[in-house]
């Protein structure tokens, strides 16, 4: 069995079927644990989020950026996403108002994820995000199985027509494990009018494994194709975490102190 120090993989899980694949990433875990080098190079952008700690991101043959995975495939996606006429000047947004229905939740900190990992030209965007149970309670941690809502606050500066709304849920391996938009489902998003706020309300039904796991979630225009949009108009990687556990107790503590 090859033993080597450092391992350069070159877009090799491009060939080969699923279980192929499967045998490349188990054997490079396995090697990295026994503290081997990987260098992916490599256009699978959750494969890399799953594997590297650090990502180089190229254009045009410069580097142009080089640090943590998940910035790094963000800034991909704005490299690389189709330019589209500029629908706006980007201005400060006005002061929340409540005049046309939807407000905040009375007491709440706007933008209030603690994840850096943002993109988007911001003619309209997140201003807000909160998890609710069934009772309507505000909460992070939650039993397996259990009915999640995730409400998602927006704001837009000036009109938006046509906009499309993605979430997806990643483990902490940065792997997808559930992923939704409203052009995938056919779902119709109204309108935005500026300064109004408006709040989207996504209900999963919590079948995950115990375990952590970040909300991601975008806005933009325009369909990739694949269901993500031409034109990120505000992506947030991270902007909430939700906790799954075996039971609502939290789990007993072992451990000694001298």
């Amino acid at each position: 069995m090859i033993e080597p120090e450092i391992f350069i993989v070159d877009e090799a899980l491009s060939v080969g079927d699923i279980f192929f694949q499967a045998k490349c990433i188990r054997f490079f875990r396995e090697r990295k644990e026994k503290g081997m080098t990987l260098i992916f190079v490599s256009h699978d952008l959750v494969t890399i989020k799953s594997l590297c700690d650090r990502t180089l991101v190229l254009q045009n043959g410069r580097a142009k950026f080089l640090g943590k995975s998940s910035r790094a495939v963000s800034l991909y996606h704005e490299i690389n996403q189709e330019t589209i006429p500029s629908i706006g000047t980007y201005q400060p947004l006005a002061p929340l108002t409540a005049e046309k229905g939807i407000c905040l939740p009375d007491g709440v900190v706007p933008r209030n994820w603690s994840s850096d990992d943002e993109i988007g030209t911001k003619e309209a965007e997140f201003i807000y995000c909160n998890m609710l149970d069934v009772k309507g309670e505000t909460r992070t941690d939650f039993v397996i199985g259990e009915a999640i809502s995730i409400y998602l606050y927006l704001q837009a500066r000036e009109t938006i027509v046509g906009m499309h709304l993605g979430l997806q849920i990643v483990d902490r391996h940065q792997r997808v494990v559930y992923g939704i938009s409203s052009r995938q489902i056919e779902q119709v998003v109204k309108d935005l009018e500026p300064n109004r706020v408006y709040r989207c309300n996504i209900w999963l039904d919590g079948r995950l494994g115990e375990g952590e796991y970040l909300v991601d979630a975008a806005i933009g225009l325009g369909d990739r194709g694949d269901g993500a949009p031409l034109h990120q108009l505000h992506r947030v990687g991270g902007i909430t975490v939700i906790r799954i556990s075996k039971s609502g107790l939290q789990a007993p503590f072992f451990g000694a102190a001298d």
